[in-house]
């Protein structure tokens, strides 16, 4: 499966939509928002490596699209680990 740089911005969330009381608990302070950021930037080498494996050869392009899927998954990894609600976690390619 391969994922376009249009459809990933389309598929942006943000936590702000997490702010706020929730059943008592304030959902903001309990997000790792350092995670969160890693999480980013992971995702955003990933669509780099995509983009750049058009323009390889297929030898070497399988292993950039590999790379990319990888860092995808642990970039869902940590979105998971960092208290971000469900609705709001990316998923891994």
């Amino acid at each position: 499966m391969r994922i376009s740089e249009n459809q990933t911005k389309n598929r942006s969330r943000t936590i702000s939509s997490t702010s706020g009381p929730v059943a008592g608990f304030d959902l903001d302070s309990m997000i790792d928002h350092q995670m969160v950021a890693e999480a980013q930037h992971l995702r955003d080498r990933a669509i780099g490596l995509r983009e750049q494996a058009e323009h390889l050869d297929s030898f070497l392009a399988t292993s950039y699209r590999r790379r990319a899927s990888e860092l995808q998954l642990e970039a869902w990894l940590l979105e998971v680990r960092s208290g971000l609600p469900e609705s709001l976690i990316h998923t891994a390619a």
